[in-house]
Formats: C-alpha cells, sequence, structure tokens
C-alpha cells in the first residue's frame, strides 16, 4: 500500500487528474468534496482507490447528459468512504441491491456500469441508491479500510511485510518486474529493445478509461506509439494495416465488452489472420467467465497494474 501524509491532498489529486475529459462536457459540472478526510498519515491502498473511482466515473458520464457529477470522500473509524453522485437517469429501483453483481448487469438493460463487479472485489463494501433530494439521479459508494501511520519506522515496518490485495503493491510490481528480468537474463543475456518502434494497441469505447489507460502505458513505457480504437472493428483494421506495412504492433491491450465487435473476437481474427500473435493479445474484463474457451491470450483486470506493467515490458524485448 501506498503511504501519503494527507489523504485531503492524495484525494484531491487523484481526482484533479480527471478534469481535461470533464472540460470536454460542456453540459456537466465536475465537483471534488474531500473537506471531511482525516488529516493523520495513513497506508492506502491508492491504485484500489483510483481504479474503483475510474470505473464509477466512467458509469456515470455514461447516464448523466446534464446537471453535475460529484466525487466526494469522507473518513470514519478507519474506513475511507468515496461516493460518485450524478444528475442521470438514476438506477431501476429493482437493481440497486444487486447492480455490483456481474449476473445482475448482464440483464439489465443499457449495459450498466460493467466495471461495477471489480469495484466491489477491491472494497469493503459498496453501495447504490437514488438520490433522495427530489432530483434525478444516483449515487455509488465504496469504503476501503486504511491504516494509520505513527512514524516512518512504523510505515516501513508495516510496509514491507504486507502483500496487497488489489494488485497495486508497489514492492509487489517491482517483485514481478525483476523475476522476470531475472529469469529472462539467465536464458536469453541481457535484453534488446526492439530496433523498429514499439506500438501498442489499445482498444476502448469509455472515453474516461481510454484516457486512464494511455497514461499507465505511457509511464510504464514512455517510448511506446500508442494506437487507439473504440471497438473491434477499428481495432482490427489497426491490426490489418500495420501487419500490410510490414508495422507490427506489439502487443493489444483491450477491453472485453465492446460496441460491434467485442475485444475477445477482434483477437481471435486477428491472430486467425495471422495479423498478432495470441501471446501479445491481452483482454481486461471484471467477468472472465463470460469469455469462450477459444481465447489463449491473457486476460487480467484493470486494477492489476503489476501484471500490465509485466506484460508491456515483456513484449518490448
Amino acid at each position: 500500500m501506498e503511504y501519503t501524509d494527507s489523504l485531503q491532498t492524495a484525494l484531491a489529486n487523484l481526482t484533479a487528474t480527471y478534469e481535461p475529459l470533464f472540460a470536454e462536457q460542456e453540459n456537466i459540472e465536475y465537483i471534488q468534496d474531500h473537506s471531511r478526510l482525516d488529516s493523520n498519515p495513513a497506508l492506502i491502498p491508492v491504485d484500489a482507490i483510483r481504479r474503483n473511482i475510474e470505473n464509477l466515473l466512467s458509469n456515470a458520464l455514461k447516464f448523466t447528459d446534464s446537471g453535475s457529477i460529484c466525487v466526494r470522500s469522507f473518513t470514519l473509524n478507519g474506513c475511507l468512504t468515496c461516493e460518485v453522485e450524478d444528475t442521470g437517469k438514476g438506477v431501476p429501483e429493482d437493481l440497486t441491491e444487486s447492480i455490483f453483481e456481474g449476473s445482475q448487469l448482464q440483464k439489465s438493460s443499457g449495459g450498466i456500469g460493467m466495471g461495477l463487479p471489480s469495484v466491489k472485489t477491491l472494497s469493503k463494501s459498496v453501495e447504490c441508491r437514488n438520490r433522495q433530494d427530489g432530483l434525478p439521479g444516483s449515487v455509488f459508494s465504496f469504503t476501503i479500510e486504511f491504516r494509520g501511520v505513527q512514524s516512518d519506522e512504523s510505515y516501513h515496518e508495516i510496509s514491507e511485510g504486507e502483500q496487497s490485495t488489489a494488485g497495486g503493491d508497489i514492492s509487489n510490481q517491482q517483485s514481478a518486474i525483476d523475476y522476470f528480468s531475472k529469469s529472462y537474463k539467465e536464458e536469453h543475456g541481457e535484453p534488446k529493445l526492439q530496433a523498429i518502434p514499439y506500438k501498442i494497441l489499445l482498444c476502448e469505447d469509455d472515453k474516461l478509461q481510454m484516457r486512464m489507460l494511455e497514461a499507465r502505458v505511457k509511464k510504464f513505457s514512455p517510448q511506446a506509439i500508442i494506437l487507439k480504437a473504440e471497438n473491434g472493428a477499428q481495432g482490427l483494421e489497426h491490426l490489418r494495416g500495420h501487419t500490410v506495412a510490414k508495422e507490427p504492433i506489439a502487443l493489444i491491450l483491450t477491453d472485453f465488452n465492446m460496441p460491434i465487435m467485442d475485444g475477445e473476437t477482434m483477437c481471435l481474427k486477428a491472430v486467425k489472420k495471422g495479423y498478432i500473435d495470441m501471446a501479445k493479445c491481452v483482454i481486461f474484463t471484471a467477468n472472465p467467465e463470460a469469455m469462450s474457451t477459444s481465447f489463449k491470450g491473457r486476460v487480467i483486470d484493470k486494477s492489476d497494474s503489476a501484471t500490465l506493467r509485466t506484460l508491456i515490458l515483456s513484449s518490448q524485448i
């Protein structure tokens, strides 16, 4: 987990990263309220919090045409609660209790929040309710436990022995990279980066998720040339064009659920046509059981930063 001297500053900096996206939304005001946060330093699972907020903001944007979307947070009894409140169409009353369950999401109309099961997985508790102030809209919230820090010494004592359950622990990420590097060097010697431009294809129909995924890829691999597609059909055309031009794409990072053509179908067609190897196909989904057994690439959750970073670095060799 990540140590922070100020929860208020950490949450404000995190939610501020989404401001450029909301600047493009002329009819939606973006509000941030972190005034009720504990001022004591703490250990918090930053990756889990970031992933949850991204999922809830993406969901709110899909169903809010005008008005506002507010992200607020507060602390109580050693727990951090974050809420995303919107002025959208609201949630059917018969789904408010089960909206975070994948099976219910598949049955609901309009594709409501396929990232919500991931929020539940990364949280101590979750809640969905419609607004009670007479205005349209809904409130989604999640609660995550954190640990207080008394001194730098106590922080190091805690952090060195902990394992993150959200895939965001910095030491775990580095261990994964060190393990890969060591095993590769023992077998092949010092790695050599590709001489040709290193290209990654990102396929995601959600604008917020695309922006966040691009930022993570750039962080892990600043030299990468990033190509984008909003659905599998566009992604397949990218792969075909680059194969014809003899400029192969090194890695596909794709969402599973997309309009026109889903990520799995795109990857299977691309492999069949010889555009890319299956080993270079990575699909993000919080609902892996929905996929067929034909896909032999990697399936990971978007919150799994350690695996994502390892896959990106290993594909450059």
